[in-house]
């Protein structure tokens, strides 16, 4: 016998088969594991299907008839990620022993050793992480960003002066971070922007009111460092002058940004950003020589 549930998936003899158009699952309700299969499609493939950048394509697929290639090439994010909540779940609701069992004596070996993947990598670099990799939206509190740079930054995380969250912080956005730090470097992880400068060199440019340096500062909240360093850079920046350097600087960093965007071939991402960056700086160069400092891309854009 099988009960209906309001959730993408069906299972079949045991097969999975994706029918995210119908949102739909069957689950055999006589069955031993029924409580733990229920946490597996509903919260597991749903929140996959229903919320991911890659489940909602599926879905926009499957209208077309062709989602059956796409579903084939992320069948272990999907499953994958799928277990993973299973246990997730099973864990907040007593129910592991249920779950134990049950990959005892029912998984295979393929299916168990891509849970161990997805668990290993949340132990190593946090829930936040996984979160990014699935491309599912993410709300985040501080502390979650916290314990996610300390666990990539790993014993380099004593040497961070400043950490500031900044940028759009929308639940599908990536999640920018600017450190200041002698060890850490810039790196872009896919969900997350590490934009990283030692104390020398971002003091020297937030001196000459770099854009991309000064807009963190002036937007972002802190969440590594001496509490009043934050304030401390913004009084600095209110302060200081407009100078000739500072617009030779950022008509400078124009250019070489420009240059280095066509190193990319056209469309991607690196070339889009670099010109995108070229553009900013030029334009805070234009503004400055009028005797405005803008400070951050929020008040660039209004005064452009």
């Amino acid at each position: 016998m099988e009960k209906s549930l309001t959730f993408f998936s069906i299972l079949t003899a045991g097969k999975q088969n994706l029918n995210p158009k119908s949102l739909t699952a069957r689950l055999r309700k006589d069955s031993e594991f029924l409580d733990v299969n229920l946490l597996h499609e509903y919260f597991g493939h749903g929140t996959y299907i229903e919320h991911s950048i890659p489940g909602m394509e599926i879905q926009r697929l499957e209208d077309e008839g062709s989602a059956d290639p796409l579903v084939e090439q992320l069948e272990w994010d999907i499953e994958g990620f799928a277990m993973w909540i299973e246990h997730f779940l099973s864990e907040r609701t007593g129910r592991i022993p249920l779950f134990e069992r049950k990959m005892d004596e029912v998984i295979g070996e393929d299916h168990k050793s891509i849970f161990e993947a997805f668990l290993n990598f949340t132990n190593e670099y946090g829930r936040l992480a996984l979160f990014g990799e699935m491309e599912l939206p993410k709300h985040y509190e501080e502390e979650e960003v916290v314990d996610t740079i300390r666990r990539l930054s790993k014993e380099k995380f004593g040497n961070i002066d400043l950490g500031i969250l900044y940028g759009s912080r929308q639940p599908y956005s990536d999640i920018d971070i600017f450190l200041v730090s002698p060890d850490i470097e810039s790196r872009h992880y896919g969900w997350l922007d590490v934009y990283a400068k030692s104390r020398e060199e971002f003091e020297s440019r937030l001196l000459l009111l770099d854009i991309l340096i000064t807009d963190p500062i002036m937007t972002g909240s802190q969440i590594i460092g001496e509490e009043t360093l934050q304030r401390h850079y913004r009084r600095i920046l209110h302060q200081e002058p407009i100078t000739e350097e500072a617009i030779s600087h950022n008509l400078a960093r124009a250019d070489e940004e420009r240059s280095k965007a066509l190193e990319y071939r056209p469309d991607t991402k690196g070339r889009l950003k670099g010109l995108k960056n070229s553009r900013i700086y030029r334009m805070n160069a234009r503004e400055l020589e009028t005797g405005k400092k803008p400070l951050s891309l929020q008040a660039l854009k209004r005064n452009v």
